[in-house]
Order: structure tokens, then C-alpha cells, then sequence
């Protein structure tokens, strides 16, 4: 877990890299809000050698849709077999 300081004239996505950069992180997953739902945010975590968690809104040109699309036709054709295992809760 980090944080970095964004400073009035950066945002959110812009300061995202410039953390990843400073974390110790190789193999792990890395969530990010919608916001950081950024081509090269997810650039940024795959060269740390992590893979990501990115949630996904409907105001991204199209990508939820097509999220959407993978997933039904990824069930449709029984190639999610996770679905079908019972989900187990942690609480940390």
C-alpha cells in the first residue's frame, strides 16, 4: 500500500505512475478506481510485473460494453469456471 501527494496542478492520474515507480511490487495485483482506468496506468503496473484490477464505468467510450460482451460470451461458451466455485469471504 502507498500514497503519494497530489499537488493542485496534477491529478490522480498523472501521479498514479510516479507511485507504482516507488512501490515494491513485482507479482502482486494492483486495484485501481475508475479514475486510473488509463492505458498507460495499466502500462505503468504490467512493467512492475503485477497484474491489475481496474473497475470500469460507462463513461470510457464504449469499454464497459465491451468488457460486458467478453464476459457473456466468455460464459456462453462455459470458459468461466470460477463461477462455479463457491466464493469464500476474508476479513481482514
Amino acid at each position: 500500500m502507498g500514497q503519494l501527494r497530489v499537488y493542485e496542478k496534477s491529478n490522480e492520474i498523472t501521479a498514479i505512475p510516479d507511485l507504482l515507480k516507488s512501490l515494491f511490487i513485482e507479482d502482486c495485483l494492483v486495484s485501481v478506481d475508475a479514475m486510473g482506468c488509463q492505458h498507460s496506468i495499466a502500462d505503468a503496473i504490467v512493467d512492475k510485473q503485477c497484474d491489475y484490477l481496474l473497475a470500469v464505468k460507462g463513461n470510457q467510450g464504449g469499454l464497459q460494453e465491451n468488457v460486458l460482451d467478453s464476459f457473456r460470451f466468455a460464459l456462453a461458451m462455459h470458459q468461466l469456471p470460477f463461477l462455479f466455485y463457491p466464493l469464500k469471504r476474508y476479513v481482514c
